[in-house]
């Protein structure tokens, strides 16, 4: 019995242990976006060609939208950095009470929801809906 005990209790430090230096060293949890500066360094790490003129970033900072008058990227969280795509005919949007959800399009990525005042989702709506 005293052997199981030591055993359980060993196991559980080691778990405390990983859990503790995960945090230590900045592990997991969820990237945010410091503004449309950084939004835009992010996009230039996605595609080196897209030269965004203008972002709009989630209010937590959780997400963000960029265009270069022809095209719009969203960036999105991935774990905990963000990836980008450009959206096409194919990506959907919707106006929510807190903003937009917008969706890229592809199956293997959810939608994702941008807290937004009113005008500015009303305008980002209407540019989204002009790539349909």
């Amino acid at each position: 019995m005293t052997d199981l005990l030591l055993q359980f209790g060993g196991s559980l430090a080691a778990i405390l242990a990983l859990f503790l230096l995960a945090g230590w060293l900045k592990l997991g949890g969820v990237g945010q976006i410091d503004g449309p500066e950084h939004a835009m360094v992010l996009a230039s790490e996605v595609d080196l060609h897209f030269a965004p003129r203008d972002v709009i970033v989630d209010r937590e900072g959780r997400a963000a939208l960029l265009t270069d008058g022809a095209a719009v990227m969203l960036l999105m969280p991935h774990g905990n950095k963000f990836v980008g795509r450009v959206l096409g005919p194919a990506a959907r949007v919707e106006r929510t009470d807190e903003g937009l959800s917008v969706h890229s399009g592809e199956r293997l990525h959810r939608s994702v929801g941008l807290a937004l005042d009113d005008q500015e989702a009303e305008a980002w709506f209407a540019r989204l809906r002009a790539l349909n």
